[in-house]
């Protein structure tokens, strides 16, 4: 499995890489700070779960979710 991980904050970014990292089913872990990076990293690298911070600093995570449902 891949999973992507979308946060601004670093610390939190490697706390959740390092939990996932344990577990035997997945593959790799993806990682993104931003709206931008992390619409990119869908696109090119297609991971089948995504866990995004909802508030990205002044970016809206929620808008991740829609806008890859659109392309998808």
């Amino acid at each position: 499995m891949k999973i992507l991980v979308v946060d601004d904050h670093p610390l939190v970014r490697k706390g959740i890489i390092s939990t996932l990292s344990f577990e035997k089913y997945i593959d790799s872990i993806l990682e993104s700070s931003n709206k931008n990076e992390a619409m990119n990293m869908i696109q090119r690298e297609k991971p089948e779960l995504a866990i995004v911070d909802i508030y990205l600093g002044r970016e809206d995570g929620l808008e991740i979710v829609s806008d890859s449902r659109k392309r998808g």
